[in-house]
């Protein structure tokens, strides 16, 4: 006795009507592609998924990196100027002198700096300005402790507030650096790789 077929919706034509065996082959084979594809879609949306959470982090640690290098440029600045201050006249720097030696200088603004992983700066502009605050806090110990030997001797402190000036300027321009960055990154939600010269 021949095997009853089922015609799909209906249709008596040879490839709609097949036995159940074979309905039951068909059905198993669409039901595994349909969840090897479904498996793959939820795949990549995890990886997507993932994706995107990695560079959220990534733009949140650039921002607070930048954050940060603004802010230690802003106390470094403020340091900076007060040297210039101290400076002015030589009562002052005597002053200054006494209660301030070069190493205790900057001395928290430096430990900060270095505590930062340069490797994991955003860009290296970020790098560049946080060589450049370095620089400026070491030009300043060095100008900081020639002037104060100058005024033991008793001789006059000429271009002392003109070095402090000028790494306070430096620093002024490390900081805008930085706010520029930050503002960039918010504008774009991109993380800074421009280059700039600090």
């Amino acid at each position: 006795m021949p095997t009853a077929e089922y015609c799909f919706l209906g249709i008596d034509w040879w490839p709609f009507c097949m036995t159940k065996a074979e309905w039951s082959g068909w059905v198993q084979a669409i039901g595994s592609i349909g969840a090897i594809v479904f498996a793959g879609w939820i795949a990549r949306r995890q990886i997507e998924a993932a994706a995107r959470a990695t560079k959220i982090a990534k733009f949140e640690s650039a921002m607070v990196m930048e954050a940060t290098i603004g802010a230690l440029a802003n106390h470094v600045l403020g340091e900076v100027r007060t040297l210039a201050l101290a400076f002015e006249k030589v009562s002052f720097a005597r002053d200054f002198g006494r209660k301030h030696s070069a190493e205790s200088l900057f001395a928290e603004a430096e430990d900060s700096l270095r505590s930062i992983p340069m490797q994991q700066l955003p860009s290296a502009a970020a790098v560049n300005r946080l060589v450049g605050l370095l620089k400026c806090i070491k030009t300043a110990r060095n100008t900081y402790r020639v002037n104060m030997d100058q005024i033991q001797l008793a001789d006059r402190n000429w271009g002392a507030q003109a070095k402090m000036n000028s790494c306070a300027a430096m620093v002024q321009g490390i900081k805008q650096d930085s706010d520029r960055a930050i503002a960039r990154m918010n504008v774009t939600g991109e993380i800074d790789n421009v280059n700039e010269a600090s």
